[in-house]
């Protein structure tokens, strides 16, 4: 095969790859969009019964991971590699339930900001829990693909709700404010003075090149 060919083979090669790529990309993001808050922004109302997430895996053999540091830097793939990785084995212990109707999600709660955020949305430790004063900080992934509940967090508007189940118990959260911190202002992690009962649900952003964290602040109404 002469030189001239095998670049023209090459070049062919690449762009059939891009072109799936592209493909691809946009398969997924149909998929997992949505929908939902489109019908809502015709009149139609969003489903709010949304069914439970399903239960979490329980392995034979299960990785031990460090204690996972309250922060606001929510972990990101570093590579293609990551955004495919496989979840690590983790058997973990369900705190509670989150749902938002506006964007059809109804996942898992988890102890931990680590690898626990593999298995649903983790509760960063040393924050308030659901329900009680302070701030209850919730972190979730918005670009693996084996797990991404947050991947449309930045569709919630003002006045949408986030419901938690904990303990028996259904706490209603209503948003207030969404806005775009980086890594290093943890403040947002603390207890705020203006709301007693603060819920901050916070993810990587843009989803593309994740080097900032997208904020939504909701308060507690019921």
């Amino acid at each position: 095969m002469t030189h001239r060919k095998r670049h023209s083979l090459l070049s062919n090669i690449i762009v059939v790859l891009g072109i799936l790529l592209i493909a691809v990309s946009v398969a997924y993001e149909v998929i997992y969009y949505p929908w939902g808050r489109v019908l809502g922004s015709l009149g139609v109302a969003p489903q709010t019964e949304l069914p439970n997430p399903k239960p979490l895996p329980v392995f034979a053999q299960a990785e031990q991971t460090a204690e996972s540091a309250a922060t606001v830097s929510a972990p990101t793939p570093q590579s293609l590699g990551d955004f495919f990785a496989a979840r690590p084995k983790m058997n973990l212990t369900p705190l509670g339930v989150i749902k938002l109707p506006e964007i059809g999600i109804s996942e898992n709660i988890v102890e931990g900001s680590g690898d626990e955020l593999f298995y649903g949305v983790g509760h960063i430790k040393g924050t308030a829990l659901p329900g009680e004063a302070g701030n209850c900080v919730l972190s979730g992934h918005r670009n693996y693909i084996v797990m991404h509940p947050f991947r449309h967090l930045n569709l919630l508007a003002e006045g949408d709700t986030v419901t938690i189940e904990y303990e028996g118990k259904t706490y209603t959260y209503e948003v207030f404010k969404t806005f775009t911190v980086s890594p290093e202002q943890t403040d947002v992690l603390a207890p705020q003075k203006e709301e007693n009962h603060l819920l901050t649900l916070v993810t990587c952003t843009p989803v593309l090149n994740p080097v900032n964290r997208l904020i939504v602040w909701c308060r507690l109404i019921e």
